[in-house]
């Protein structure tokens, strides 16, 4: 792992920097990788705050756009103003509307942690430590085991919604992943 600045920020903001704007596989798994490890180790950033704006942002794998009108159809209405929903085709772009919009939960469907390079949701908790997660999946339970194992050094707050899902569990889900400011009816 290369040396850290004694500036945390600056050196969190140049990993992630190199994250969304490289070419280079090598580069962003190597800069995802030692942001994972810096993040585990040290105090984490206060580089973020949460948005106003964006309580939520839904994130969708591209070729899912079903499953992002379904959980849009899902929302209650007063939660819609709040939240975002798009289909990215890269995380790259995910981690880009991470750090741009500062949401307070990260809902994000798992085929797009397929698609990641490295440990690229450290890269979400270096450019918003305060945002929470909730993974949508299809996945089985022992693959869900080992993707909370292997974030759990990161200590960040993730949940779980098993699909397929009804509006009440996605709401349920919503309110424990990200606290009632989304699912107050």
């Amino acid at each position: 792992m290369t040396s850290p600045p004694t500036d945390n920020e600056a050196y969190v903001r140049g990993r992630l920097d190199t994250v969304v704007s490289s070419a280079s596989i090598e580069d962003v798994w190597k800069a995802t990788n030692e942001l994972f490890r810096y993040l585990c180790e040290n105090q984490r950033p206060a580089m973020g705050r949460v948005s106003q704006k964006v309580q939520c942002a839904i994130a969708i794998d591209e070729g899912n756009e079903c499953i992002a009108e379904i959980v849009s159809a899902c929302l209650l209405a007063e939660s819609q103003q709040h939240t975002t929903v798009a289909t990215y085709g890269r995380f790259a772009d995910v981690i880009r509307m991470v750090r741009d919009t500062l949401p307070a939960l990260l809902v994000i469907h798992t085929n797009l942690l397929v698609q990641a390079v490295g440990e690229a949701i450290a890269a979400c908790v270096a450019a918003s430590p305060s945002t929470r997660y909730l993974l949508i999946t299809a996945w089985n339970q022992e693959s869900i085991d080992r993707v909370l194992k292997g974030y759990a050094p990161l200590h960040i707050s993730i949940g779980v919604l098993n699909m397929p899902f009804d509006r009440e569990q996605l709401i349920a889900a919503l309110g424990s992943a990200g606290g009632d400011a989304l699912t107050k009816a």
